[in-house]
């Protein structure tokens, strides 16, 4: 039996509310009960339910354009954490492509005192990036006195601008519950938090 073509929901004028065609405009297939398939006979969902995408292919951040900054609490971090972090984040260099265009990133750390290394998109290209993060010297801090990193990672994203960039802030905190809510609730931008003592930093 075959399948008819789903009439296209309009407005009040006659206008079509969205398309739902193929990339050449034709009208998608339906199946026997008038739901859209692709033309590998799969249902596509409602609004808000993810399309089907082939399992070969998987979600790459490569050509997205970001800002993404690191902040690094260094309280009551040995010096081996702090490395393991400052690698992961080189890694993940690897992931993206930090043409200017396209990924920034920006790397801020401390305790009572708070150190830029790298500011957002403050390197020429990617060994440069790795340089500047090589010739950090890490020293231990066991002092419970520290500052937030909240206005020094924001500072970062105010000193250096760029419209239609989404705005990425990751913290690495030892004492993740104590700066949740605070950070949550006023860092207006997405904000990821992870515990230094966690395997979550090896991307």
């Amino acid at each position: 039996e075959e399948a008819v073509t789903k009439e296209l929901p309009t407005d009040e004028s006659g206008n079509v509310i969205y398309p739902v065609t193929k990339p050449d405009g034709s009208p998608l297939p339906t199946d026997a009960s008038g739901n859209f398939i692709t033309e590998e006979g799969l249902i596509i969902g409602p609004d808000g339910v993810a399309l089907p995408y082939p399992r070969n292919r998987s979600c790459s951040l490569r050509h997205l354009k970001m800002d993404i900054l690191f902040a690094v609490s260094t309280t009551k971090v040995s010096k081996s954490t702090f490395d393991r972090i400052l690698r992961a984040i080189s890694n993940f260099a690897d992931e993206v492509d930090l043409s200017p265009d396209v990924t920034r990133i920006g790397l801020v750390y401390g305790s009572k005192d708070v150190v830029v290394p790298l500011p957002l998109g403050g390197y020429q290209e990617k060994e440069h990036m790795r340089d500047e993060i090589r010739r950090i010297e890490f020293s231990d801090d066991e002092s419970q006195d520290y500052i937030s990193l909240y206005g020094p990672a924001k500072q970062q994203f105010v000193m250096f601008p760029r419209a239609d960039s989404a705005k990425i802030a990751i913290f690495f905190i030892q004492d993740v519950i104590r700066y949740v809510a605070c950070f949550s609730s006023l860092f207006k931008k997405t904000t990821i938090i992870l515990p230094t003592s966690s395997s979550l930093f090896f991307f």
